[in-house]
C-alpha cells in the first residue's frame, strides 16, 4: 500500500512539473525560469509594464539612460514593452522610430537587471507588403491568400526568418538566449488589424497562429519565447475564446483595454467594473487551463484623469492574480498613455507606485532569476 502510495506521489509531481512548463517542451531554461516566475509572482503582486521605457518620454527621444517611469518612481519599470514592426520589411527603425538596433541593446540590458522583456508585432500585410498593420484593403481575406498562395506564404516565411535571427541573436553575458514574451496578432476581437474580427474567421486565425508557432519551434528552433495571446474589450467567456488557438499552443492569457471618454468621464468610473469583468474572465480560464494571466496593454490617451492611477487602475489590479500589466508609452507631445514629471496624474502615480504588491524592478524577489 505504502509503494502504491509513494507511486501516486510521484506521478502527481510529475504533473505538476508538466504545469509548470511552458507549451514549448524544447525551451531554453531561462524561458523555462521565466514562466516560472511569472507563475509564481502573482503570489506576491502585479509586475509593473511600461512600453518603450528606455526610448522614448517627455522631451527626449533614444536616451539609454532615461526612464520616464524611474524619474517619478525612483525604479525601472519590471516589465519592458517592446515592438518588432516593420522589421519584416528591412527598415532600420521599428513603427515607432525606435532603431532595430536600439531595442537589441535595450532587451539585452533589461535582462541583465532581470526584467521582463516583452514584443509585439504589428507587422505590415504579408500578402500586400506595402500595406501597414492597419484593415486591409484587399476584397476578400488575407489570411485565406496566405495560405492559398505559395508565393504569400513563402513571403511569409521570410519574415518569420528575419523575426526569428533577430530574437535568436539576442544574447546575455554567457551566451545563453535571452527569454521573451512574444504577443503576436494581438487585439483580434477588434476590427483594425488585418487578422482581426472581420478580417478572417476564427479558423483562419487559429490557423495562421499554431502555424506561426509550429515555424518558429519546429523549423526555425526558437526556443526562448514564451506566446500570449491578447484580445481587446470582451464581455464574455466565449467571445474571448472566439480565436483561441488551443492549450497546446498559448502560455499567457492577456487583453487589452484602454480607458478613454467613450468608457467615462472625470465624474463616471466605468473602466474600472468592465476591467474588473474582463480580469475575472481570463483569472478562471487562467486556473482552468493552468496558464498565466495578465493584463497586456491598457492606458488614458494623454492622461487627463488625475487620480487614475489610484482610483481607475488600482482597484483592477489588487487581488487578480495577474501576472503583470502593461502601460502603453509616451510618444509624441500629444499623443501617450502613461504619465511623466509635470503631467496632471504624475503625484497620483507616485502613489500608485508605493502599493506593496505593485512591482516595479526595485522589488525583484531574491529568487527572481533565469537560471
Amino acid at each position: 500500500m505504502k509503494s502504491l502510495y509513494a507511486f501516486l506521489l510521484i506521478i502527481f509531481a510529475f504533473k505538476a512539473m508538466g504545469q509548470d512548463l511552458p507549451i514549448d517542451k524544447d525551451a531554453t531554461r531561462e524561458t523555462k525560469k521565466l514562466y516560472q516566475n511569472l507563475k509564481g509572482i502573482a503570489f506576491k503582486g502585479v509586475l509593473y509594464g511600461h512600453q518603450n521605457d528606455l526610448a522614448h518620454g517627455a522631451g527626449w527621444d533614444n536616451q539609454f539612460d532615461r526612464s520616464n517611469v524611474k524619474e517619478l518612481s525612483g525604479s525601472y519599470p519590471f516589465v519592458f514593452g517592446w515592438d518588432l514592426g516593420w522589421l519584416e520589411v528591412g527598415k532600420k527603425r521599428n513603427i515607432e522610430s525606435i532603431p532595430f538596433d536600439n531595442i537589441s541593446r535595450y532587451i539585452k540590458f533589461v535582462y541583465a537587471q532581470g526584467g521582463v522583456n516583452t514584443i509585439s508585432w504589428h507587422f505590415n500585410n504579408p500578402v500586400a507588403p506595402t500595406e501597414i498593420v492597419r484593415t486591409t484593403k484587399l476584397v476578400d481575406s488575407t489570411v485565406s491568400r496566405l495560405f492559398s498562395n505559395p508565393s504569400n506564404l513563402n513571403r511569409y516565411r521570410s519574415w518569420l526568418d528575419t523575426l526569428a535571427n533577430f530574437v535568436t541573436n539576442l544574447k546575455g553575458p554567457n551566451g545563453e538566449l535571452i527569454p521573451l514574451i512574444f504577443r503576436p496578432f494581438h487585439e483580434n476581437t477588434g476590427n483594425w488589424f488585418w487578422w482581426g474580427n472581420g478580417q478572417c474567421t476564427p479558423e483562419q486565425y487559429a490557423k495562421l497562429w499554431q502555424f506561426t508557432v509550429n515555424y518558429l519551434t519546429r523549423v526555425k528552433h526558437v526556443h526562448n519565447l514564451l506566446y500570449a495571446y491578447s484580445t481587446d474589450a470582451f464581455e464574455t467567456q466565449e467571445q474571448y475564446l472566439n480565436r483561441y488557438p488551443g492549450d497546446k499552443y498559448v502560455d499567457i492569457l492577456g487583453f487589452d483595454f484602454y480607458d478613454g471618454p467613450k468608457i467615462d468621464n472625470d465624474s463616471v468610473n466605468l473602466f474600472t467594473p468592465k476591467a474588473l469583468q474582463m480580469v475575472k474572465v481570463v483569472r478562471q480560464l487562467g486556473q482552468q487551463k493552468q496558464k498565466i494571466w495578465a493584463f497586456t496593454e491598457t492606458g488614458y490617451k494623454n492622461m487627463p484623469i488625475k487620480n487614475w492611477w489610484t482610483n481607475n487602475l488600482y482597484p483592477v489590479l489588487k487581488n487578480s492574480g495577474l501576472s503583470y500589466i502593461l502601460i502603453w508609452g509616451y510618444y509624441k507631445p500629444d499623443d501617450y498613455f502613461d504619465t511623466f514629471k509635470g503631467q496632471a496624474s504624475a503625484d497620483d502615480f507616485m502613489d500608485f507606485s508605493k502599493n506593496h504588491n505593485i512591482l516595479f524592478l526595485n522589488d525583484k524577489p531574491k529568487n527572481w532569476i533565469y537560471k
